[in-house]
């Protein structure tokens, strides 16, 4: 304990600037700094990846369920008993009956494929996201007005309709006649609108059950039970746990589609993406640390005459390479904690001060009429500071273990001689 400690106070006073230590105690501070403002960068970034995805995942959902349970026609039946049993489950919040399929809709020239989502209005109306979600008209307009439908506004752009104009649907199937082969369609009447900032805009309509099973042609009642859970994030287990206490079990096993399996070519490539920002500025990181090589090595290049009176004081090569380990563990740590201690003040304010910025310069950083979202959002997770800080500390003293070697390897009997020339 007393060699490690007096190995620190040795690593302190090579690694502080001053005047003895001349211009490497400087490029210590130096390339400290460097590695705070690399270990800073990294953490904001992701806390605003983290954000985006957070605020994607939210709009999407504003409209979709977290989880789907796909039932048998048995089971489709009696939806009223499994919806009630599925209620009174305590991670769940609302459970409902759907009915979906794909159609395709028309104005003019204008021809858009369609997911077609038949609901049940008095459920999925009780919901604040999807009044947030609605900008015109109103989701209870569903089962006021028959064969009406919710479309989103994109949807409705390029189908050049608006709230009361009516749209053609057409179904799926063909149908033979005398007459050869014809298409069914039928006019639907636009009873609202809505606008999540996500690709569901542009292919996601919504319509009442009754209208849904006549469209689509649906022998039995439903198609499954939407699940609205407490945490999304646990959504598997709680989905698993709520079947497995259903009573009796139904005769064939539910199949259940999580929000994840339902959007798992954005959510990959969400992930993807912040696996890669990761990696690069993780490299950022790495270029920050390696210059502590340079640092600690010129360190030994000074100081070879002290470690040369060191080691003829008894000091053996263990000791002065591990004043040299903890030089670079000196200023690996300082430096992640003032990256990492500033980057979290900053990732918890990001969004407060972007918009205090806007307000006072007078400009828009995301414009509306252009983005989705229309701010910056932040979301510091305190996994990804614990790894950011633990994967550069690691850095400072791997890179540190060469000079170090080499200063343990030193010959105190040339050194001496050197510096007496």
């Amino acid at each position: 304990m007393v060699l490690i400690i007096l190995a620190m106070n040795i690593a302190v006073r090579m690694a502080m600037p001053g005047k003895r230590n001349g211009l490497s105690g400087l490029l210590s501070l130096i390339s400290l700094l460097g590695l705070s403002l690399s270990v800073f960068g990294l953490i904001t970034v992701m806390s605003v990846m983290n954000g985006f995805e957070r605020e994607l995942q939210n709009r999407m959902l504003a409209l979709l369920p977290h989880a789907k349970v796909l039932v048998g026609e048995q089971q489709s039946q009696q939806w009223p008993r499994l919806v009630e049993a599925l209620s009174s489950q305590a991670d769940i919040n609302q459970a409902s009956p759907f009915i979906e399929g794909r159609v395709v809709m028309k104005n003019g020239s204008a021809v858009v494929p369609v997911k077609l989502n038949a609901i049940d209005t008095r459920v999925m109306g009780s919901l604040e996201t999807v009044d947030d979600a609605i900008f015109a008209g109103q989701l209870s307009s569903l089962d006021k007005l028959p064969f009406s439908v919710v479309i989103g506004g994109q949807m409705a752009r390029k189908l050049d309709v608006s709230l009361g104009d009516s749209i053609t649907v057409v179904m799926p199937r063909v149908y033979l006649s005398p007459l050869g082969p014809i298409v069914r369609e039928r006019q639907l009447t636009v009873a609202g609108l809505f606008e999540v900032g996500a690709e569901i805009d542009a292919t996601l309509a919504l319509t009442s059950l009754d209208t849904g099973r006549k469209l689509l042609g649906r022998r039995q009642a439903i198609d499954g039970i939407s699940l609205q859970v407490k945490d999304r994030f646990r959504v598997e287990q709680i989905v698993t746990d709520a079947l497995a206490a259903l009573e009796p079990q139904p005769a064939e096993p539910n199949r259940v589609i999580t929000w994840k399996e339902e959007n798992a070519a954005l959510y990959a490539a969400v992930v993807m993406e912040r696996l890669m920002i990761f990696f690069l500025l993780l490299c950022v990181v790495a270029v920050a640390s390696f210059s502590i090589v340079a640092i600690v090595l010129m360190n030994v290049l000074e100081k070879q005459t002290q470690i040369a009176i060191l080691r003829t004081m008894g000091a053996s090569q263990g000791q002065i390479r591990l004043s040299f380990l903890f030089q670079g563990l000196l200023i690996g740590v300082f430096g992640v904690l003032l990256g990492a201690c500033a980057a979290v003040l900053v990732a918890l304010n990001l969004s407060n001060t972007i918009s205090w910025l806007e307000t006072s310069l007078g400009w828009q950083l995301f414009d509306p009429n252009v983005y989705y979202i229309a701010y910056l959002p932040s979301v510091l997770l305190w996994r990804d500071v614990l790894i950011v800080s633990a994967v550069a500390v690691a850095m400072s003293v791997l890179v540190s273990i060469f000079p170090a070697g080499r200063a343990a390897r030193i010959d105190p009997v040339i050194a001496l001689a050197a510096a007496r020339a």
